[in-house]
């Protein structure tokens, strides 16, 4: 990975549980991670044929479904990765940059995450932090 021009850093994937993100070497460059957010989780070329606006998987997790402009299917986590109150014990696992990620949330909302940015503090969802997709 150092021998990529211009590469800063790496973004770790939120489907990882904490252990394997702890494993990762990075190589001496940044290793980043979203800790907030409702990623966008699938993009399929094709508009579903049924017109769904939430689906559940075997977990019982909720994630929306959006037709986007294109006529294509987005689905993204219905409530918003939350890692904000770990935020200490994240960066003792080598993290240096932290992504928060904006894409349904209102302005009071997006104020609200940053204030608890501020004092690592809020409502803690875990998503895969804990149990991991893989």
């Amino acid at each position: 990975l150092r021998d990529i021009p211009n590469l800063e850093g790496i973004f770790i994937s939120p489907e990882l549980k904490k252990e394997d993100m702890e494993k990762i070497d990075s190589f001496s460059l940044k290793k980043g991670m979203l800790i907030y957010g409702k990623p966008r989780l699938m993009y399929i070329e094709k508009a579903l044929e049924e017109d769904k606006k939430s689906i559940l998987n075997e977990e019982k997790d909720k994630f929306i479904v959006i037709k986007n402009s294109l006529g294509n299917t987005e689905v993204y986590l219905d409530e918003a990765l939350n890692l904000i109150p770990r935020l200490n014990e994240i960066e003792k696992m080598g993290f240096d940059v932290f992504k928060l990620e904006f894409t349904f949330e209102n302005e009071d909302e997006i104020k609200e995450i940053v204030e608890a940015l501020e004092t690592r503090e809020g409502t803690y969802k875990a998503y895969n932090f804990e149990r991991g997709l893989y």
